[in-house]
């Protein structure tokens, strides 16, 4: 009985590890979209923009290797993100066992976001470090 709870877990833990990876994907993809608009614009504060996109897309790269990391060790291998009308699929294998999950828009914007916010404030907070008196 204690394996199939272990295992259980287990399956929890991979499938938030995959959809972390899933995640994170997307946001990497959205900060250099908005990393490549600032770019282009012609704004006053653009190099500090600029300079703020780069640390947090930097982060964000950080944190994929580590998640691939974190996958590899497990023997999780996700190769697909599927997008499919109103939600998104990914399909990975672990144990040599063909997996897939499925996240509606809405989660996927919601998770996107939270980790967007989460990258700026980080953000904002070396800014305040590295100004401060």
């Amino acid at each position: 009985m204690r394996t199939n709870v272990r295992k259980g877990a287990m399956r929890v833990e991979e499938k938030e590890l995959v959809i972390r990876h899933s995640i994170l994907l997307i946001t990497r993809d959205v900060v250099e979209q908005s990393l490549a608009k600032i770019q282009l614009e012609n704004l006053l504060l653009r190099q500090l923009y600029v300079g703020a996109s780069r640390i947090a897309l930097n982060e964000v790269i950080q944190d994929i290797q580590e998640v691939r990391k974190e996958l590899g060790k497990r023997g999780i291998r996700v190769y697909e993100n599927e997008n499919l009308n109103g939600s998104m699929r990914v399909k990975y294998t672990s144990e040599s066992q063909q997996n897939d999950l499925t996240l509606n828009r809405d989660e996927v914007k919601s998770m996107v976001s939270l980790n967007i916010q989460n990258y700026i404030g980080d953000v904002k907070e070396k800014f305040e470090k590295a100004t401060a008196w």
